[in-house]
Parts: C-alpha cells; structure tokens; sequence
C-alpha cells in the first residue's frame, strides 16, 4: 500500500515537472494572464477530434488574438487517467496539434502557436465524477 502510493505521488509530481516547464516555456515576464484567463477546449474520451462547438470556440479565440495583436498562443494538451500513460501523452499533444490547425485555419500564423502535451495531471483536476471530462482538454493561453 505504502509502495502504491509513493508511486503515484512520483508519477504526480513528475506530471506537474513537466507542467511546470511548459508554463516556463510558455509564460514570458510579459504574459497578459491580467487581462485573459485560460480558455479551454475539451475532447471525447481517447479522440483528439474536435467538436462544431469547440472550433466555434477557438474562432471565436482567434478573432480576439487577432484583434489584440497577441504574439503568442500556447496550447497544452492534457489526458484523463484511462489507459496507458505513454498513449495519453501522445494523445495530449495530438489534442494541442489539433487545436494549433484550427487556430491556423482561422488566420493565425502557425509561427504564433506553440504546443505542448503534458499527458495525464498529476491528481485530478476537479476530483470526484466529473474529473475524466475535465482532464481531456487543451488549455489555450496568449502572451504578448
């Protein structure tokens, strides 16, 4: 039991390692997180497909990076804890490349789009039920 739970708290803590220096990469000292929160786009279970309602998300996104000469997108792709933790991290950042074409497909200059997948968070997002549906997501940030 003890030996179990070390491993997950190793498994966590490398998760937000890696977290860690993706928000580094991705978080200059003039980050407009002031100004922006975070959006999110979230999947289905195992897909990196998009949904009609997300792309209306991110052109929606686009319209305002555009318009607020934003320099750069960040997108980290993350994945819930079903199946082998190697396929997430593969499936997390074919979500962020996913969500990075439909920004390109709606005018942003590929250059302006960093990506990311972290694979599974280290702990639940949300915890309880819900936390699956919530951890299959690309979190969308801008930074000037």
């Amino acid at each position: 039991m003890i030996r179990s739970m070390t491993t997950l708290l190793l498994a966590g803590a490398m998760s937000i390692a890696a977290m860690a220096a993706a928000d580094a990469k991705c978080s200059p000292a003039n980050a407009v997180a002031q100004r922006w929160q975070p959006s999110y786009v979230y999947f289905e279970t195992g897909k990196s497909a998009l949904s009609a309602a997300e792309k209306k998300k991110i052109a929606e996104q686009a319209k305002l990076a555009k318009a607020n000469y934003i320099q750069l997108i960040c997108l980290k792709g993350t994945a819930d804890k079903q199946g082998d933790p190697k396929a997430n991290e593969r499936l997390s950042k074919a979500r962020a490349d996913a969500v990075a074409a439909e920004f390109a497909r709606n005018g942003v200059a590929r250059k302006m789009i960093e990506t990311d997948g972290l694979g599974e968070p280290g702990g639940s997002l949300l915890g309880g039920a819900g936390a699956s549906s919530a951890e299959r997501r690309v979190e969308i940030r801008f930074t000037r």
